[in-house]
């Protein structure tokens, strides 16, 4: 009897033992939130501050937005077929004003309006090429961005950091633009392409991180929108000229780190889903204005002009709105015109042109807090990796939308219907990515998963 009581006893005391231990286990957590808390906020506070200085280094980051826009829209004007007429030698078919088919005409019934090497189509003669060689460059550019961002993707997160990418993508991607006019062929013009779609793959992505780490989060939607400032200001500066005449392991240990846990990896593919819609469509009609029989430099003067409201309504909707909402709003709004597009048709061609307005405006809108979004979202150590990721999906619409516009060059449902049927449904999948407008950024994937823990408990 006695020993039995000595038993009670000495569970009892190892129980109320273990019970001790948990205790101080769960202290130390608390302390060390509270700490990781008040690191954060002193961090905070002293990046609070917005003087001269760091405006300098903004403007300077977001300068890089002004070549990255020129290498993405480029294509609309080196790409496109130009205006033709018929000469005195032309018979009664020729008429180039009701849009006769060029290749059905004797090459001396019709002559271009301008110098042969105004287009690539123009001076190598692809005109009555098919639609895969006229879309290969176009396409090669997005896909020499889509192989860059998964292969420097890393580097920022790692060996080189964001300010060393971002400076070395800018000189590679400037040279590589220089060599391209040498091109006497479309296949080395296309190859040049790619190698500069390679380049410029992670300049946009370490561009917005860059600008959203030197500030506090009262200014990280506020510099955010710079970038869109100079897209605009290349697009018109575009128009004007245009219409006118061991490091191995650092480097995919983000990678394996972002997807070995789950909550991680479903938010990267979330992302990536709603980026790809948004991407599809925002390049998808911004590329495809050629195919509204409408004049292509007035279509991207309105484009360009877009982009000015633009700015202040990314700016009121970081400042005012939830991202979620935001952007899925934005989805369905940008998808719902598209598919307008295709059923108004060519017959209504000012309500056709207005909607590709209106939804170039959603979808330039959404890019904008996507690239913010994808930011927030994941801790610094994998901050680069997860917006590439994100950047690498928005180019993966690009090169299916350069591809469908192409085939929808004679039926826009093809191309404007499938982009928003497309956009529209990848807007749902914002519903599973967490909200992060007014959140403070992580630095570990551990910090990250505490915080949120904590928020939900």
């Amino acid at each position: 009897m006695a020993q039995s009581h000595e038993n009670i006893s000495t569970k009892i005391t190892e129980s109320h033992d273990a019970a001790g231990i948990v205790g101080s286990v769960l202290e130390i957590n608390k302390s060390h939130d509270v700490i990781t808390t008040s690191f954060e906020e002193m961090l905070e506070q002293s990046l609070q501050g917005f003087g001269w200085a760091i405006f300098f280094q903004v403007i300077l980051i977001a300068l890089s937005a002004f070549f990255d826009s020129e290498q993405a829209f480029i294509s609309i004007y080196t790409d496109g077929i130009p205006t033709w007429h018929c000469t005195n030698n032309a018979s009664k078919t020729c008429n180039s004003k009701q849009s006769a088919d060029i290749c059905k005409l004797h090459t001396s019934e019709w002559a271009w309006d301008e110098i042969p090497s105004k287009t690539i189509v123009s001076e190598w003669g692809l005109q009555c090429s098919n639609t895969f060689l006229r879309g290969l460059p176009a396409s090669s550019h997005f896909a020499g961005t889509i192989l860059g961002l998964f292969v420097l993707a890393s580097l920022a997160d790692s060996c080189l950091g964001r300010k060393k990418l971002l400076l070395y993508s800018c000189l590679t991607m400037s040279v590589t633009g220089i060599i391209t006019i040498l091109s006497n062929s479309v296949w080395i013009y296309s190859l040049l392409r790619f190698i500069a779609g390679f380049c410029r793959a992670t300049m946009a992505t370490s561009g917005i991180i860059l600008l959203s780490e030197v500030v506090g989060k009262k200014w990280r939607g506020r510099v955010g929108t710079l970038l869109v400032f100079f897209y605009m200001v290349d697009i018109l500066s575009g128009l004007q000229r245009h219409g006118a005449s061991s490091s191995t392991v650092n480097v995919f240990s983000s990678r394996k780190d972002l997807f070995s846990r789950k909550w991680s990896c479903q938010r990267m593919l979330s992302l990536m889903v709603v980026a790809f819609g948004i991407g599809l469509v925002f390049y998808g009609v911004a590329l495809g204005i050629g195919n509204l029989d409408f004049d292509i430099y007035l279509s991207g003067i309105f484009n360009g002009l877009l982009d000015i409201p633009v700015v202040f309504l990314s700016y009121l909707l970081i400042e005012k709105c939830t991202r979620k909402t935001s952007l899925l709003i934005l989805c369905l709004a940008s998808g719902t015109f598209s598919v307008m597009i295709a059923v108004v048709g060519e017959k209504f061609k000012v309500i056709q042109i207005s909607l590709s307005l209106a939804t170039f405006l959603c979808g330039d809108t959404a890019l904008n807090l996507i690239l913010v979004y994808s930011v927030e979202i994941f801790p610094t150590c994998v901050r680069n990796f997860a917006a590439s990721f994100a950047r690498q999906a928005v180019t993966f619409g690009a090169v299916l939308g350069s591809l469908l516009n192409s085939l929808g060059s004679k039926n826009p449902y093809l191309s404007y219907g499938v982009f928003g049927l497309i956009v529209f449904c990848c807007g749902f999948f914002v519903l599973i990515l967490p909200e992060t407008r007014g959140t403070s950024l992580c630095d570990t994937m551990d910090e990250q998963e505490r915080k949120e823990n904590i928020v939900h408990s």
